[in-house]
């Protein structure tokens, strides 16, 4: 060889895919995932996906973390739903994220991938259970309340 280093496309794309992190602690009590996200997303997006909570409406609420960058994604579901770990609507959540993403980078800041994500073709899986060592700083509270949250409904109008 003559000593250049050779990359293929497919390596290229999963450089630069952003990533889609599952966690099963909520956004605010994530310290050690916001410190290491906060990082990466400098050079590409993040998309924190925290557990489903009720609403009237299905719908996907995107919130801007002002001090990370990250983007913190809750699906609104309807109650039933939340009670009963509707995979399906869940499932449905992930993919409307995906059609604004595209391909993506899995990160699973658990024990295990979620039953709702198993279907995607991820570019790369991180699996990461190294666990939250403390819940307790406040952070990124302010990120629940940040203007620029979008909510993308989960049903065609």
């Amino acid at each position: 060889m003559d000593g250049t280093n050779y990359v293929a496309a497919a390596a290229l794309r999963t450089f630069n895919a952003p990533i889609i992190c599952f966690s099963p602690v909520r956004w605010a009590e994530a310290d050690r995932l916001r410190l290491l996200m906060r990082g990466i997303a400098r050079d590409r997006d993040v998309f924190f996906l925290e557990e489903a909570v009720e609403a009237e409406a299905a719908s996907l609420r995107i919130v801007p973390c002002p001090v990370t960058g990250v983007q913190v994604v809750t699906p609104m579901l309807p109650r039933q739903v939340v009670k009963d770990d509707g995979v399906d609507d869940r499932r449905a959540a992930l993919d409307l994220l995906l059609a604004r993403t595209g391909a993506a980078i899995a990160w699973y800041a658990g024990a295990e991938a979620p039953a709702y994500s198993r279907h995607v073709a991820w570019l790369a899986t991180l699996h990461d259970d190294a666990g939250e060592a403390s819940r307790t700083t406040p952070l990124d509270r302010a990120a629940a309340a940040a203007p620029g949250a979008q909510i993308l409904p989960l049903t065609p109008a």
